[in-house]
């Protein structure tokens, strides 16, 4: 007995990869403004989830069944969902180290004019 199943019901919709994305991206962003540092812990989150996801479409029968589905689209949009939050957030997290430097140089420069 052969049992035939859809695939697309399954898979993740792009706006909640999306979403998903944009949380874990945020959290980093916050916890940037305690060490910058700490946001690093987030690319082992991004890069898992983008092997995951390239494991996913190189299972036999099932990678394909996901492009014959839902097309070149589906994936390119799941890509695109994943990292787009993740390198806004990695633009945050260096403008918000270079905004602290700018205060410490500013503040010195301060210090050494009033001296």
């Amino acid at each position: 007995m052969v049992v035939l199943a859809e695939i697309g019901d399954k898979m993740p919709t792009f706006f909640s990869t999306l979403m998903d994305s944009i949380i874990v991206a945020t959290i980093a962003v916050g916890i940037a403004h305690i060490r910058w540092w700490l946001a690093l812990l987030a690319i082992p989150v991004f890069t898992l989830w983008n092997l995951a996801h390239y494991m996913e479409l190189q299972e036999p029968g099932f990678g394909e069944q996901i492009v014959n589905e839902l097309g070149y689209q589906y994936i390119t949009n799941q890509f695109i969902a994943i990292n787009s939050p993740a390198l806004l957030g990695a633009v945050c997290v260096i403008w918000i180290r270079r905004s602290r430097s700018r205060l410490k140089d500013s503040a010195l420069r301060e210090d050494l004019d009033s001296a």
